[in-house]
């Protein structure tokens, strides 16, 4: 997802360079996609890091394992560009501001379209779940045609956009409630960030990879290369979607028990799916084993003899330690 998008944003900056007459909406888009795109990256970044040095236990903090480097060079790059609380607050002022255009009946319009559906924002919000099975919240039939897949992540994207309405109407409440408190701009931005402005701009930026690589999708030809791709933006899509599965009860998108129970059933289901294509996935983006540096994430998954091996031809591996005659004779105080 990371790639696409990536290449997506190279291809905007492209336009705007090139562009005369939307330039400063483009130049506007782009801002707020890319302030909540660092942090939102990183954040999962951060996790994915985080899931490998608990997976791999002890031997994680192994020189060897070349997971102690990427941690410490990824640390650094969560702050490169300021605080991600502070950078995505950028996102979130930006839409308030759309939102103070929606409320007054103004048609919302953009390049990129990552916010023209606030256009219609009265419609999306009264939206409600009817789905009564599980097959037909998934619209999968079949594991293995990519055109259920589409359907379902057409349904995701629908899903992320009545949560940024809603969560967008939150925010918006939530700050003409604390402006009638508070004569500080400062603290205002502050209170409304930590339950409101974040997960508004996460969710928007969400929104937008769904909804750009399904597009980027969309044009691949080769049938099993797009049926992969197929699974794994869903499996994006609906993994994240959990995370905010409460708003919907909250918002009466939903009372039905069960909508929860689906979207984890259907992070299972597509990890199932994805099962014999694993191994393939690594490959793809896995980096040269001379680039990765590392005895756990070899390409011959020959972990235990590579440590073994290292471990032999370390000098002083064996070796007695050196304070091991200053310690000798000395008696416990237990």
């Amino acid at each position: 997802m990371g790639h696409i998008i990536h290449t997506e944003l190279e291809t905007i900056q492209k336009r705007l360079l090139n562009s005369d007459q939307t330039s400063v909406q483009l130049g506007t888009e782009l801002h707020a996609v890319t302030s909540a795109g660092k942090p939102v990256y990183t954040w999962l970044a951060r996790g994915c890091i985080r899931k490998c040095l608990e997976v791999s236990a002890d031997n994680a903090y192994l020189t060897v394992s070349g997971l102690e480097e990427i941690l410490l060079i990824s640390d650094p790059a969560y702050t490169y560009e300021g605080d991600n609380n502070v950078l995505i607050q950028q996102t979130s002022k930006w839409l308030l501001k759309l939102w103070t255009s929606a409320l007054q009946g103004k048609t919302i319009q953009f390049p990129l379209s990552t916010a023209n559906f606030l256009s219609e924002t009265d419609e999306i919000l009264k939206q409600r779940f009817s789905v009564t099975c599980f097959a037909n919240f998934t619209a999968i039939r079949s594991v293995h045609c990519y055109a259920h897949y589409t359907t379902f992540i057409s349904d995701i994207v629908a899903y992320y956009r009545w949560l940024t309405c809603y969560l967008l109407k939150l925010t918006y409440d939530k700050q003409v409630s604390l402006r009638k408190q508070e004569s500080s701009t400062f603290f205002v931005n502050n209170s409304n960030q930590v339950y409101f402005s974040k997960s508004l701009a996460t969710v928007y930026f969400l929104h937008y990879v769904v909804q750009t690589a399904n597009e980027v999708i969309s044009c691949v030809t080769d049938y099993s290369s797009k049926e992969v791709l197929l699974k794994l933006l869903s499996l994006f899509g609906v993994w994240n979607l959990r995370k905010y599965a409460h708003y919907f009860y909250q918002g009466n998108y939903t009372n039905d028990p069960n909508f929860g129970h689906y979207i984890e059933e259907a992070i299972l289901a597509l990890c199932r799916s994805l099962t014999d294509d694993a191994i393939s996935l690594i490959d793809a983006i896995l980096p040269d084993d001379c680039l990765l540096n590392s005895v756990l994430g070899h390409s011959d998954g020959k972990v235990h003899e590579r440590l073994e091996s290292v471990l032999s031809q370390t000098y002083g591996t064996y070796a007695k330690f050196q304070w091991k005659d200053d310690i000798h004779g000395c008696v416990s105080k237990l």
